[in-house]
């Protein structure tokens, strides 16, 4: 019953974003941990947004370019972050101490997935909610959309609002597909193996209302799942005992072909399955 109430409590903001709200502005203290300006984010460890989200590593959209020139990995920031139903992103920041050392990198270790390829989940082996072996060669021929999330995620932005999005697209699926709604597999990997049992993810997924047909919730080896997190091009890791994580979503056509790849929480229902769509015109 603890897990339910803490799990609705954290979509709430998820479900109040979709829903569509204002937009907030939050002053933030941080230190840089690394820069990618190829998909236009920084890695931020931050302190506690009051009425936001709680202490934590995780990446965030930078509005403009010329921050990834002005600050570097290891200094220590104030940043100006908007909120908005949409999205958040970092619109300004001050630096308040110069990094003395170069932070590592984590997305250095991880592959490179790429829109055409081929996906397989090959030697991979995972356990779904009700502790089944999961056999992917059942999800032959059909239209999969893959992501990772872990069930304490702090975040709004993070995991709940994937979820919050993922029931959406289950809801929209069903209402255009109907019986055929089961010809779609919507699969979630833990990247918290340790504390997300078979027993956890099932009460996980009664509380994201997951249909059993469609919506699977995975777990595993920390081996395993990092050996899918990086065919994915996904990347995780702990952090002062929190675990960080970068957000990916592939929707993989019924022929194995990688159709749509999502570094963010900005695709929609619309977007996944017009991607399957255009999979089954394949």
């Amino acid at each position: 019953m603890r897990l339910f109430a803490f799990i609705v409590l954290a979509l709430l903001p998820s479900l109040r974003a979709l829903a569509g709200e204002k937009s907030q502005n939050f002053q933030v203290l941080g230190t840089i941990r690394e820069l990618r300006p190829e998909t236009q984010e920084m890695i931020i460890k931050h302190e506690a947004i009051p009425g936001y989200m709680d202490a934590m590593v995780m990446p965030f959209t930078v509005k403009g370019t010329r921050w990834f020139k002005e600050v570097r990995p290891g200094d220590e920031v104030r940043f100006s972050l908007e909120v908005t139903d949409k999205e958040d992103r970092i619109t300004h920041f001050e630096v308040l101490r110069r990094g003395k050392a170069q932070i590592q990198s984590h997305s250095a270790k991880v592959a490179k997935a790429k829109v055409g390829a081929s996906f397989s989940f090959e030697d991979i082996l995972l356990k779904d909610q009700e502790a089944r072996v999961f056999e992917p060669a059942k999800l032959s021929g059909r239209p999969i959309v893959l992501s990772f999330f872990f069930t304490r995620c702090p975040s709004p932005e993070m995991c709940p609002l994937l979820m919050a999005k993922l029931g959406d697209f289950q809801k929209k699926l069903k209402a255009r597909k109907g019986a055929d709604a089961s010809a779609v597999s919507i699969l979630c990997v833990t990247i918290d193996p340790l504390n997300d049992s078979p027993q956890v993810l099932k009460s996980y997924a009664k509380a994201c209302q997951a249909d059993p047909k469609v919506w699977t919730f995975l777990t595993g080896s920390l081996p395993e799942i990092r050996r899918l997190a990086s065919r994915c091009g996904a990347d995780f890791w702990e952090d002062e005992g929190l675990i960080n994580h970068t957000l990916r979503t592939l929707v993989i056509d019924s022929n194995g072909k990688i159709q749509r790849l999502y570094s963010d929480n900005r695709w929609t229902s619309e977007d996944l399955l017009e991607a399957i769509h255009d999979g089954e015109k394949r």
